[in-house]
C-alpha cells in the first residue's frame, strides 16, 4: 500500500532536516543578516559622510560590501548550522529518553513478573502443605487449588 504519507504518519515519524529546507532557511537568514549588518554599517558611518543623502556614503557602502557579505554569510551559516544541530541533538535526546523509558518499563515488568511468580509459588506451597497435613491427619480437604480460586 504505497500511497502518499498521511498527516498522522508525518507527525508521528521523526523528521530530519532536508537540504532544501536548510538551504531556504540559509538564504532567508542571509538576506536578513545582510540587511541588518548593512543597516548597522550605514548607521555607524552616516555621520562621517554628512548624512544619508550623501553619495559618498553609498559608495563607501558599495566598496565595503564584501565585508558586509562575509559577515552576513558567517552569521547565516552559524544560525542555520546551530539550528540544525539543535534539532539533531533534540531528536537524539528524545530517542535516548525513549530507550531509557522502554528499559525502565521492561525492568518494572520483569520485577512484577518475578514478584507474581513468588506470590503464586507461595500460594501453591501453602495449599500443598495444608493438603498434606489434612491427609496426614486423615481429614477431608475440600480447599480448591489456587488455580481454581477466583481473585477478589
Amino acid at each position: 500500500m504505497g500511497g502518499a504519507p498521511t498527516l498522522l504518519s508525518q507527525v508521528s515519524e521523526p523528521r530530519t532536516s532536508s537540504p532544501n529546507r536548510v538551504g531556504y532557511l540559509f538564504y532567508i537568514v542571509l538576506t536578513a543578516a545582510q540587511m541588518v549588518v548593512g543597516g548597522v554599517f550605514l548607521y555607524l558611518h552616516a555621520d562621517d559622510h554628512h548624512g544619508w543623502g550623501d553619495l559618498k556614503l553609498w559608495l563607501y557602502l558599495w566598496t565595503h560590501l564584501s565585508y558586509i557579505a562575509i559577515t552576513a554569510t558567517a552569521v547565516s551559516i552559524c544560525i542555520t548550522e546551530m539550528g540544525g544541530s539543535i534539532v539533531v541533538l533534540a531528536n537524539d535526546l528524545r530517542l535516548w529518553l525513549e530507550r531509557r523509558r522502554q528499559q525502565r518499563d521492561e525492568r518494572i515488568r520483569q520485577e512484577g513478573h518475578e514478584e507474581g511468580q513468588i506470590e503464586r509459588d507461595a500460594e501453591w506451597t501453602g495449599w500443598l502443605e495444608r493438603m498434606r497435613q489434612a491427609q496426614a491427619e486423615d481429614q477431608e480437604f475440600n480447599e480448591p487449588p489456587p488455580s481454581k480460586v477466583k481473585p477478589d
